[in-house]
């Protein structure tokens, strides 16, 4: 049986369509995640009350380590409203993004 969410790519995330609210999981492997599915349900339910949600997806993105400053560059430039980071991308992502709150550096990791 085949998922109804694959698990894409840094390709699929650079041929990335324009026009479409994002969200996604990075992670290395990402094959397992259940993060579509409990994400696109939480989108559906949230785009009955308000039709802005029907366009919002939440993907899944098998991003090697060695990607992962290019995965986030490229999602900032397509327009994704927002990431969720799964291993081994949660410590080294603190390096990456701008700013960070006292919490995210004590623990030296980050999810979101």
């Amino acid at each position: 049986m085949s998922s109804p969410y694959p698990t894409l790519t840094l390709s699929d995330l650079t041929s990335w369509p324009e026009g479409r609210t994002g969200l996604a999981l990075l992670g290395h492997p990402a094959a397992h995640s259940l993060s579509p599915v409990i994400h696109n349900a939480a989108l559906a339910e949230l785009a009955r009350s308000d039709a802005a949600f029907a366009t919002w997806r939440h993907d899944k993105f098998d991003i090697p380590p060695a990607d992962l400053k290019r995965a986030l560059e490229l999602l900032h430039q397509k327009g994704f409203a927002g990431v969720n980071l799964t291993a081994p991308h949660k410590e080294p992502v603190l390096e990456l993004v701008e700013g960070s709150d006292a919490f995210t550096r004590a623990a030296r990791a980050a999810n979101t």
